[in-house]
Order: structure tokens, then C-alpha cells, then sequence
């Protein structure tokens, strides 16, 4: 009867014994504060700043509004991290690339304010004024890295133009029919934003921003300069964002208008400049 008894107990307390073991919770070391502060700060270090590639959008005269973006973005302290020009906005950015410079922009190209193009004009005449400056810099040497896309209507393929003088490289940037006539049987590649944007990444930016100053275009313009303003609203691979430059009853061939042009950059590019900025 002892025996039985003392073999009872025993069973009962082994089976306690066991129960506790399963329940008792595992003790899992708390991280230290200082620990969490580490990770916290990794993770914002590890955002990328935006680094910015514009893309100047064609328009002719209505380019010029183009300076006034960039003065802009000098006046919010927005940096530019490469650009590239289409057509007019070829010239514009590859004045501005030179010296990172909006304000150097403004006063070479007040020199074209008189020029008044009929169709099918060398484009040559228009950068006339500009030849001593324009011939006395490379593309390569820019402070900015430039480039404007050129379609060669012989093989049929575009090409970045980013080495050469200006003054022999940009014509076969800014030709554009019906205003220029081909230089070279070439002309600005009108609608290669996305190998615009291609080049720029290649250049270091991670954020690229097409500005378009065709909005508003009158509808009494060449059917070809209508149907690019159509096209060059939808969405194109490779960009981040677009800035319309509203501009109403200004043409193409206004160069005369070249300082209402520019404040009209100015005054609709502002938001987006502090915006940017923000990011950076």
C-alpha cells in the first residue's frame, strides 16, 4: 500500500514538472534604445536626394520662356544636374549649361530679339547675332551636361549631339520645318523625350522634368506645330513629371515678345520650383 502510494505522488509531480516547462514563456532581450536610433537614422539616410535633368521643350519664340523657368529655379536655389534642349530649347540649354547660369542666358539671347523668320528659313540666320559667343564654346566643356537630340533624315535615325562647337552643332538641333528648313538634311528630334531622358539619367539625374511651353498655341499655326502640342501632352516613358507653361496669343516667330515670354516662365514655373526643392 506504501509502494502504490509512493508511486502516485511521484507520477503527480512529474506531471507538473512537465506542464510548467511547456507554458513558461521564451524571454526575448528588448533591443536598447540607442540600437533603435541607429536603425531609424539608416533608413533616412538611405533616400536618395533628387538630383534634377530638364528637358527644354521646342516652341520657337516660345522657348524664351524657358529662361524664365530656369530663373526660377536660380531664385529657389533649385540645382540642375544635367539638361537637355529641343529645338529653340536647344539653344537655351545649351547657353545655360555653359555656366549653370539663367541670367547669362537672358542677356546672350536678348541679342535675337529683332530676329523675324519666314518659312522655310535657314536656321542659321536666327543664331547669327550669336556667332562670336557661340563659336567660341564646346559642348563637351559645358559646366552642365548638355545635349539636343537631331533626327538625320538620310539614315533615318536621331542622334545626341553633345560634342562640337555650338555653333556648328546646334543647327542640327533646332531645324524644324515649317519655320527652318532642314540643315544637312536634319532636324530637331521634336518628339524624343524618352531618349532625352535616357541621356540625362546616363548623366547622373534620377528625376526628370520635361518643360513644355506649347500650351495655348493658336490654332491659326501650321498644322505641324498643332499636332506636336498634341503629342507632346501625352505620357512618355522616362519622365517624372511635366511643367506646362501656359502661353497665350505669343506664335513662334514672336522673339519680339522675348520679355513677357520670359516673365510668363517665371511667374508659372514658381510652385514647382518649391516643390523640388523640397525634395532635394
Amino acid at each position: 500500500m506504501k509502494i502504490l502510494i509512493l508511486i502516485s505522488f511521484l507520477a503527480l509531480v512529474s506531471c507538473q514538472s512537465t506542464h510548467t516547462k511547456i507554458d513558461s514563456p521564451e524571454v526575448v532581450p528588448s533591443i536598447p534604445a540607442a540600437d533603435v536610433s541607429a536603425v531609424s537614422s539608416v533608413a533616412v539616410d538611405s533616400i536618395e536626394p533628387l538630383k534634377l535633368g530638364i528637358i527644354l521643350g521646342p516652341g520657337g519664340a516660345r522657348a524664351l520662356a524657358h529662361i524664365g523657368v530656369l530663373k526660377q529655379f536660380h531664385d529657389k536655389k533649385v540645382s540642375v544636374k544635367a539638361v537637355v534642349g529641343i529645338e529653340w530649347g536647344a539653344l537655351i540649354a545649351a547657353s545655360f549649361a555653359q555656366k549653370g547660369s539663367a541670367h547669362e542666358v537672358e542677356w546672350q539671347l536678348s541679342k535675337i530679339r529683332d530676329y523675324s523668320p519666314q518659312d522655310q528659313s535657314d536656321i542659321r540666320s536666327g543664331l547669327k547675332p550669336l556667332q562670336v559667343y557661340l563659336q567660341s564654346i564646346k559642348a563637351e566643356s559645358s559646366a552642365v551636361p548638355f545635349a539636343c537630340p537631331s533626327l538625320n533624315l538620310k539614315k533615318s535615325q536621331v542622334f545626341m549631339m553633345a560634342r562640337g562647337r555650338l555653333d556648328q552643332l546646334l543647327p542640327f538641333c533646332m531645324a524644324y520645318p515649317p519655320m527652318t528648313e532642314s540643315h544637312e538634311l536634319s532636324l530637331a528630334a521634336a518628339r524624343e523625350l524618352s531618349l532625352a531622358s535616357d541621356y540625362l539619367r546616363s548623366r547622373g539625374a534620377n528625376y526628370v522634368l520635361f518643360v513644355n511651353v506649347l500650351p495655348g498655341l493658336s490654332i491659326k499655326e501650321s498644322s505641324s506645330w498643332l499636332e506636336l502640342a498634341y503629342d507632346l501632352r501625352k505620357k512618355w516613358s522616362g519622365l517624372d513629371q511635366r511643367l506646362d507653361i501656359l502661353i497665350d496669343q505669343k506664335g513662334i516667330r514672336d522673339f519680339k515678345m522675348q520679355t513677357d515670354l520670359i516673365q510668363l516662365g517665371y511667374e508659372q514655373s514658381s510652385k514647382a520650383a518649391e516643390k523640388l526643392l523640397q525634395r532635394m
